[in-house]
């Protein structure tokens, strides 16, 4: 078996983060638009309905309503069929954050088991993509140094495709070191080099 590159598990985190976010989000969203507004709803008409009465101040009928309800002692702002309207968008919010962070914890779930790992003629990946360095037209390391990523531009049943070297995401020594054998596999012409020096694994890649 070749060298083996596996996804770096401290890169996970920010799949975490955002599948946090979304899935919180979305659960605020849904409360929202089950429990919390629905009750604002029932207070909103409440109140509406008071407009209606000829006799006694509005107000202080409100105050004793509130009162044997156990509601606020000020009445709502918002009208019912406002409110009403802003479920419908919470709903569609909900869904929307569901959605996002449903995809990214299926990103999760299959980057923390995939691999770059060299073969006898090149590289294959756990998604099923391979690289023959017979076939690399061209190596793009301009963005090595500064962000740990190099593009690789290749031939396949006479289609262009495209492999990238990302040592942010998997680990570094693997990678670099089937970063290397690609590079002395190649004549000059077809490899960018980088332009500038040194770099920060924590930059954004």
């Amino acid at each position: 078996m070749g060298t083996r590159a596996n996804f770096d598990r401290s890169y996970l985190w920010r799949y975490w983060v955002i599948i946090l976010m979304a899935l919180g989000s979305a659960g605020w969203f849904f409360y929202d638009a089950t429990i919390g507004y629905p009750k604002k709803v029932k207070l909103s008409k409440a109140w509406e309905e008071l407009s209606e009465l000829e006799s006694g101040p509005r107000s202080e009928k409100w105050r004793e309503l509130a009162a044997s309800n156990g509601w606020p002692s000020e009445p709502p702002i918002k009208p019912s069929k406002e409110i009403e309207e802003s479920i419908r968008f919470q709903y569609i919010y909900g869904t929307i954050a569901s959605v996002v962070g449903l995809v990214m914890l299926a990103y999760l779930l299959m980057a923390r088991s995939s691999w770059i790992e060299g073969t006898e003629k090149g590289l294959a990946t756990s998604w099923g993509q391979e690289v023959d360095f017979s076939t690399v037209t061209k190596l793009n390391k301009r963005r090595w140094k500064d962000k740990g990523i190099a593009r690789v531009d290749y031939e396949e049943n006479g289609r262009k495709r495209q492999f990238v070297f990302d040592d942010f995401k998997f680990e570094r020594a693997a990678i670099g070191e089937l970063l290397q054998r690609l590079e002395s596999q190649l004549p000059a012409e077809r490899i960018i080099q980088p332009t500038s020096e040194g770099r920060d694994k924590g930059s954004d890649s």
